[in-house]
């Protein structure tokens, strides 16, 4: 338990707020066929993430990601006045993969797939007598390749390394009046993205509690904001252990 509230700690401490950021990485490391698991994770985003293996060494994974956030500073041109950005943020992603134990502590797994979703911004601005709003609003769409290499410290508990490549389209782009050159930024553009993350995992009978850190790299300039690290927890089900309990129990 304390290191459980260690871990919510550093993640409330360390999530990031970017305009656009992927969703958390899922990272199932299946042992067979009909295992799955089903987990949902909070942090500066909320998703639910879902896993099973249909046959040997084959992986589907599905994901749900929805963040939203305000913050507000003071205008420096004004000290009557704040500015308040409104992100927000959400996508659906599945994938289909390949995974393989390579002996008693090692592990690899790699999936690839695709993700649709809607991300933006709402700037506004108050004073005493004017509100001016601004907004920029995009659906997206993204292709993804995710290799994973999992290491058991001991029965109970894994570290798993990934790295996650992605090229998101920006389309369907709505914007103010006040920024035109967005649109012509964005629109049907193609962005790259590396987000490779650190995930630990405890084992608690049929429960899987993890902590994931995670670092979103883009060579775009302005395609992220400047916080580029973001930390999550998750609490799962994992259906091959269930089905294991339940049938010990009859």
């Amino acid at each position: 338990m304390k290191s459980l509230f260690v871990c919510i700690i550093s993640t409330v401490l360390l999530a990031s707020c970017n305009l656009y950021k992927p969703g958390r990485a899922n990272v199932p490391v299946l042992e067979g066929k009909n295992d799955g698991n089903l987990s949902v994770s909070l942090g500066r985003n909320y998703g639910v993430e879902a896993a099973y293996s249909p046959l040997n060494h084959l992986g589907i994974i599905a994901n749900y990601t929805n963040g939203f956030q305000n913050v507000e500073r003071r205008n420096e041109g004004s000290p009557n006045s704040s500015i308040v950005n409104t992100y927000n943020n959400q996508q659906y992603e599945f994938g289909l993969g390949y995974y393989l134990r390579i002996d008693t502590l090692h592990y690899f797994e790699i999936y690839a797939g695709y993700g649709i979703g809607e991300s933006g911004i709402v700037g506004t601005s108050n004073d005493l007598f004017l509100r001016t709003q601004v907004s920029l609003e995009a659906m997206h769409e993204h292709i993804f390749i995710q290799p994973t290499f999992a290491y058991e410290i001991n029965k109970t508990t894994s570290v798993r390394f990934s790295a996650k490549l992605a090229a998101i389209t920006f389309y369907d782009i709505n914007n103010s009046p006040y920024y035109p050159q967005s649109k012509d930024y964005f629109f049907r553009k193609t962005f790259t993205s590396a987000q490779p993350t650190m995930t630990l995992l405890k084992k608690e009978d049929i429960f899987d509690f993890t902590w994931q850190i995670g670092f979103y790299i883009s060579p775009e300039d302005g395609f992220y904001t400047n916080r580029w690290l973001n930390t999550s927890i998750s609490f799962g089900i994992n259906i091959n252990r269930l089905r294991k309990t339940i049938k010990s129990k009859n």
